[in-house]
């Protein structure tokens, strides 16, 4: 576990582990290379667990129940951490970017591959964009998509 600069100093999981593995994107994969992008930024998603104990109240993650129960098809909500800090339009630091991401395959170790599933504001900041796979473990879900919310009514 290593720590980034910032104001506050937030854990991130780092792709440099045997646990963790770097987080290719779409383009990465296909082309067997890396791009210039990938080579200037590299890509930490923030550990969920370290910050659910370090701010109790405002971050919750789900139980260890409902991580185990984890399938091929679901939709779970990972942060990326945003290197170098910037702001906002309304001046507000930005740290991290939260977004959906769809799980096509979990491997024996544990460790996810899955698809963004939404547009993000920072990816320019941190790598990801929409479409693009990327690999992650557990600890790094802070949220999981109700299967409700995913018979949405068609548009006619």
């Amino acid at each position: 576990m290593e720590k980034q600069p910032g104001p506050a100093n937030a854990p991130v999981s780092s792709a440099r582990s045997g646990a963790d593995r770097p987080l290719p994107t779409d383009r990465r994969a296909r082309h067997g290379k890396r791009t210039a992008r990938s080579q200037a930024r590299r890509t930490w998603l923030y550990d969920a667990q370290v910050m659910r104990r370090l701010y109790p109240e405002i971050f919750e993650m789900p139980s260890d129940e409902e991580l185990k129960k984890l399938a091929v098809g679901d939709y779970v909500q990972v942060c990326a951490a945003v290197r170098p800090l910037i702001q906002d339009s309304e001046g507000k630091q930005v740290s991290g970017e939260r977004f959906w991401a769809h799980i096509l395959a979990i491997w024996t170790d544990g460790a996810f591959i899955a698809e963004v599933g939404n547009k993000l504001v920072y990816s320019r900041y941190h790598g990801i964009y929409l479409g693009d796979r990327i690999i992650f473990h557990t600890r790094h879900v802070y949220n999981i998509m109700p299967r409700s919310w995913w018979a949405l009514p068609k548009q006619a």
